[in-house]
């Protein structure tokens, strides 16, 4: 499908699954903030009604997927109302520039800009203390792009120590491209091959074919750190913070998320993996509301990886 077409069909459906949410609680509000500048940018915030006087808040900041090419900062309205419901944290959600009008490293550039803009204004804007927490996170592509802006937060010093990401969390990653595994983790690497047609959920059936289509649109440099962790300097590895991997076990892009466990534990970074075995390509989102025992499940992880990473 053309990527333009391809947005619009996903904009369709996030705006016809939103609608179909429970109402906001009274314990929430939702509200529209705009970052200024020469490319404007929206960001939705959702946070509890009566926030501690001290802004002692928590933060998470979360990156929606849709193939680099589409998507919006609705699709993760649900498991962030439930975020900031059950943690008492500001949620917000975030877009990043799209494929084809802007390609790599023009997304996980506009991301990392609003990386840096939340976190500067994070108690005057946002109510927020950012060393009770502070989570960078993001599903499918969103995911790749969280998992570099916390490299990226580490290696380029622009924020002081006190406001850096203590946690990633990472959804359904896209991570990894043969050319950039590490040897050492090729029998880890199967789903590419053992998943190659999909799996039923989620808004797509994600292919190793599609997801091939999709690197070919974005024309990263593979070997970049602004395109994978996997390229980064030992040193920046090893100061990441903690953080929680989410895979489905029928998803061809499953191992990316297997191998980088194995790869950060390997440098001695707090690290938690979970693996739904019956799923493909699907994560607790807006998409998710057949409410079975599947989703269920799928929820419990997703709410205790955040509970993980900020300790409790």
């Amino acid at each position: 499908m053309d990527p333009i077409e391809r947005r619009k069909e996903l904009l369709r459906f996030e705006s016809e699954f939103v609608k179909t949410l429970p109402p906001l609680p009274a314990t929430l509000t939702e509200e529209y903030l705009t970052i200024p500048g020469d490319h404007e940018k929206q960001l939705k915030v959702i946070r509890p009604t009566h926030l501690p006087a001290t802004g002692s808040a928590p933060l998470i900041l979360l990156f929606h997927g849709g193939g680099f090419r589409a998507g919006t900062i609705e699709q993760l309205t649900r498991p962030a109302r439930e975020f900031a419901e059950t943690f008492g944290a500001v949620v917000v959600s975030a877009g990043y520039k799209l494929v084809p009008e802007h390609v790599f490293p023009e997304n996980v550039e506009d991301a990392y800009d609003t990386l840096l803009w939340v976190a500067r204004n994070s108690k005057e804007k946002l109510g927020v203390d950012l060393k009770n927490g502070f989570v960078v996170g993001g599903y499918s592509a969103g995911a790749n792009i969280a998992a570099v802006l916390a490299t990226l937060a580490t290696a380029r010093g622009d924020l002081p120590p006190s406001i850096t990401p203590t946690g990633s969390f990472l959804i359904i990653p896209t991570l990894l491209v043969p050319s950039i595994l590490p040897k050492e983790y090729t029998p880890l690497y199967t789903s590419r091959v053992e998943n190659k047609d999909g799996a039923p959920g989620g808004p797509i059936r994600l292919s190793t074919e599609v997801i091939d289509g999709i690197l070919a649109a974005l024309n990263p440099d593979v070997h970049s750190p602004l395109f994978s962790p996997f390229n980064c300097a030992e040193d920046v590895l090893k100061q990441l913070p903690r953080t929680y991997i989410q895979v489905g076990g029928r998803d061809c892009l499953r191992d990316d998320g297997v191998v980088y466990e194995a790869f950060l534990r390997a440098r001695g970074v707090d690290v938690r993996l979970d693996v739904s075995e019956g799923l493909g390509h699907t994560a607790y989102s807006i998409f998710t509301q057949k409410r079975d025992v599947e989703e269920e499940e799928l929820k419990g992880k997703t709410m205790e990886g955040i509970k993980w990473l900020f300790r409790l």
